[in-house]
C-alpha cells in the first residue's frame, strides 16, 4: 500500500514539473498573449511567477494624488525570477541601466523601454533569442553591446530620439529584422552592411546628418518604405534602383540637386516626397512609375518637367508649387486623376490649352506666377470650386470661364483686370470673389454687388 502511495506522488510530482517545464517553454502568438492577466506589480508578480505573462511596470508622471513615487529609478534584480515573462513594459520611468538578469527573461517576446534614461544595455541583453519587438526611443544610448546580435528573433527595433553618432555595426547582423527606425539621431552614415539586412521593410532614420547612402542599399530587397528626410543627402546611389517593392520613398529637406535614372525602376512606388530639395531637372524615366499617386515637388529649382511625367496616369496628387517653372507641357493633361493642381509661386506665363482635359480638377492654385491670359479650354474643368489666380498680370478673364457651374471661389487680387466677362452671372454658386488690388471701375464693382448680393466681394 505505501509503496503504491509513493508511486502515486512520483508520478504526481513528475507530472506538475512537467507542466512547469511546459509553462517555461510555451510562447503564445500575439492574440493569446493580449488575453492573459496583466500584473502592474512586481512584488505581486514574484509570488507567483509561472503564472506571470505579461507585467506593466511603465509609469506616466504622475498617480492620482499627483506623487511620483511609481516612477522606477532601479530595476531589482528579482525581475530575473519571472521565467514564464513574455511581456515587459518599463516605458515612462527614469532607468539609468538594466540589470543582468533582464537576460533570464528566456521567454520574453516583447520589450518596451521608451523614455527612460539609458545610457547603456547589459551584454545578457543578447540572450534574450525569442525577443520579437525591443522599443528603446527616447533614450541616452551612444552605442549597443555586440552581444545584441543574439537577438535572433527580433523584428521590430526602434532606437530613436537617442545619441548614437554611428550606426551600430551589430544591427547588421540582425537577420530577422523587418522594421528599423532611428530617426533623430545624429548619424552621419550608414555602413555598407546594411544591405545584409534581407527581410527589412520598414527603414526610418529621418532627422539625422546623413550626406549619402551606401550603394549597398540595393540588398534591401524587400523594402516597402524608406524615410531619410531631414538630412544632408547630396546625391542618391544608383543601387537604389533595385529597391523594387518599394512603395513609399521621403526625400523631403535634403540637398539632391539630381535624382538617378535608376529611380524609374522603382515600378511599385506609390508616394515619392522630393520637396525641399534644390532639384534642376527630372530624369525622363521618373515616366516609368505607372503605380505613383503622389509625387511632391514643392520648393525645388525646376525650371521644366520632362514630358515623360504624362505617363504618370495614376497620379492623384501633384504638387510643383515654389519652383521656376516657365511652362508645364501639355502632356500633363494625360494626368486625369488629380484632383488638385497646385503651381503656385512659378513663373509661369502660359498654360497650354490641353489643361481643359482634366475633368477630375476640384482646385487649380497658380498664385504668384507671370500668366497674362488663361487657355479658353480652361472653361471646360466644370469641376472646379476654387480658383486661385492671385498675384499674376491678367488683364481679363475668358467668356468661357462661365460654364465652370461648380465654381465657388474666385481669387484674382494683385492683378490688372478691369472687368469680368458679362456672362459671370452665370456661375450661380459663386460665393467669393476676391478682385482687391486690380483696376476695377466703380460702375464694375456696382454691376458685381448687384448680381451677388450674397457673396463675399472684396474691391
Amino acid at each position: 500500500m505505501f509503496k503504491k502511495l509513493a508511486f502515486c506522488f512520483f508520478v504526481l510530482f513528475i507530472g506538475i514539473e512537467h507542466q512547469v517545464l511546459l509553462g517555461q517553454n510555451q510562447l503564445f502568438d500575439s492574440l493569446t498573449l493580449s488575453n492573459q492577466r496583466v500584473y502592474i506589480s512586481l512584488e505581486d508578480a514574484l509570488k507567483e511567477p509561472e503564472k506571470v505573462y505579461r507585467l506593466d511596470l511603465s509609469s506616466y508622471g504622475t498617480d492620482t494624488w499627483g506623487d511620483k513615487s511609481s516612477i522606477l529609478t532601479e530595476l531589482p534584480e528579482s525581475i530575473g525570477k519571472l521565467y514564464n515573462l513574455q511581456e515587459l513594459d518599463l516605458s515612462d520611468n527614469q532607468l539609468t541601466a538594466l540589470p543582468k538578469e533582464i537576460g533570464d527573461l528566456k521567454n520574453l517576446q516583447y520589450l518596451y523601454l521608451q523614455t527612460n534614461q539609458l545610457k547603456s544595455l547589459p551584454a545578457t541583453i543578447g540572450k534574450l533569442a525569442n525577443l520579437k519587438r525591443l522599443n528603446l526611443e527616447a533614450n541616452r544610448l551612444i552605442f549597443l553591446p555586440i552581444e545584441l546580435k543574439g537577438l535572433t528573433s527580433l523584428v521590430a527595433l526602434d532606437l530613436d530620439h537617442n545619441s548614437f553618432n554611428s550606426f551600430p555595426e551589430t544591427i547588421t547582423q540582425l537577420s530577422n529584422l523587418e522594421e528599423l527606425s532611428m530617426h533623430s539621431n545624429s548619424l552621419q552614415s550608414l555602413p555598407s552592411q546594411i544591405g545584409s539586412l534581407k527581410k527589412l521593410k520598414n527603414l526610418e532614420i529621418w532627422d539625422n546628418h546623413i550626406m549619402t547612402l551606401p550603394e549597398e542599399i540595393a540588398g534591401l530587397t524587400n523594402l516597402l518604405r524608406l524615410d531619410v528626410s531631414s538630412n544632408s543627402l547630396t546625391n542618391l546611389p544608383a543601387g537604389i534602383g533595385k529597391l523594387e517593392k518599394i512603395t513609399s520613398l521621403n526625400l523631403t529637406e535634403n540637398s539632391l540637386p539630381m535624382l538617378p535614372s535608376s529611380i524609374g525602376n522603382l515600378k511599385s512606388l506609390m508616394n515619392v516626397d522630393l520637396s525641399y530639395n534644390v532639384l534642376s531637372t527630372l530624369p525622363a524615366d521618373i515616366g516609368n512609375l505607372a503605380q505613383l499617386k503622389i509625387l511632391d515637388l514643392t520648393s525645388n529649382h525646376l525650371a521644366s518637367l520632362p514630358v515623360s511625367i504624362g505617363k504618370l496616369t495614376n497620379l492623384e496628387q501633384l504638387d510643383l508649387n515654389i519652383n521656376k517653372l516657365a511652362f508645364i507641357p501639355k502632356e500633363i493633361s494625360n494626368l486625369s486623376k488629380i484632383k488638385e493642381l497646385v503651381l503656385f509661386q512659378n513663373e509661369l506665363t502660359a498654360l497650354p490649352a490641353e489643361i481643359g482635359k482634366m475633368s477630375n480638377l476640384v482646385s487649380i492654385d497658380l498664385n504668384t506666377n507671370k500668366l497674362a491670359m488663361l487657355p479658353s479650354e480652361i472653361g471646360k474643368l466644370a469641376n472646379v470650386q476654387v480658383l486661385v489666380l492671385w498675384g499674376n498680370k491678367l488683364t481679363s478673364l475668358p467668356n468661357e470661364i462661365c460654364t465652370m457651374s461648380n465654381l465657388m471661389a474666385i481669387e484674382l487680387q494683385d492683378n490688372q483686370i478691369v472687368k469680368l466677362p458679362a456672362c459671370i452671372n452665370k456661375i450661380s454658386n459663386l460665393i467669393k470673389i476676391d478682385l482687391s488690388h486690380n483696376k476695377v471701375a466703380a460702375e464694375e464693382k456696382k454691376r458685381l454687388t448687384d448680381l451677388f448680393p450674397s457673396a463675399q466681394l472684396d474691391f
